[in-house]
């Protein structure tokens, strides 16, 4: 795998900064003046010039950066998963739930029927009863 970049170094301070930053008022170093090849064994081979060990070792840093930040998201990427299945769950037990208020409402609404029906036959006696009575 071959990568090339060109590098950007402050002069002042300890921060190297890599890449292309053309809009910066500190010196660059063109992509020309450095061209950095990775080889398979993650080893730098230098083509232009040998790096000085400042910038070896804010490569080696930013390299321990980036293995960082990828165990860091493949922790985030297994929580989202996680969250996904969770969420699938949750989804699949709300359908179950409201097919059960869909047949529980049902039923009340039956039975409410059934209570008008029966409140109007009680009605009807009563008052067969009292007219009875008069």
């Amino acid at each position: 795998m071959r990568k090339r970049t060109s590098v950007s170094i402050r002069k002042k301070g300890l921060n190297k900064i890599f890449g292309d930053y053309k809009d910066t008022d500190e010196e660059q170093v063109s992509q020309g003046d450095i061209k950095v090849e990775m080889k398979s064994n993650e080893e730098m081979k230098y083509v232009d010039r040998e790096l000085t060990e400042e910038e070896k070792e804010a490569l080696k840093k930013f390299k321990e950066n980036d293995e960082e930040i990828d165990a860091i998201l493949e922790k985030v990427i297994v929580g989202l998963g996680e969250l996904q299945i969770k969420g699938n769950t949750l989804n699949q037990q709300i359908d179950r739930q409201n097919e059960m208020l869909k047949k529980t409402n049902q039923k009340v609404e039956r039975t409410h029927l059934r209570l008008i029906q029966q409140n109007n036959q009680l009605k009807d006696v009563l008052q067969k009863i009292r007219s009875t009575n008069k």
